[in-house]
């Protein structure tokens, strides 16, 4: 699936969806704060707006991302298929 998917805690139904051009595939995503962060294996890292599901920003690389994002008070890491880790 090419989409990320938010829930409602009480009853399970949708309260946003944010598709990507490519699939999410090993990549968790991560909440903190007000954004949730994915890769894409469409070679985007992206940040989405927690409430909304409204896109923030996106960084490109240089393949695709499978890995689950680290993040700190300071940044937000993550890795490519690429060989490099990005921050």
């Amino acid at each position: 699936d090419r989409s990320l998917y938010a829930l409602k805690t009480e009853n399970g139904q949708l309260r946003w969806r944010y598709e990507t051009r490519g699939y999410i595939e090993e990549s968790s995503p991560v909440v903190y704060q007000d954004r949730v962060y994915i890769g894409s294996n469409d070679k985007h890292f992206y940040a989405i707006a927690r409430k909304t599901g409204r896109l923030l920003w996106k960084y490109p690389a240089k393949d695709a991302i499978y890995s689950t994002p680290a993040v700190s008070s300071r940044a937000v890491y993550f890795a490519s298929r690429d060989g490099h880790v990005y921050s």
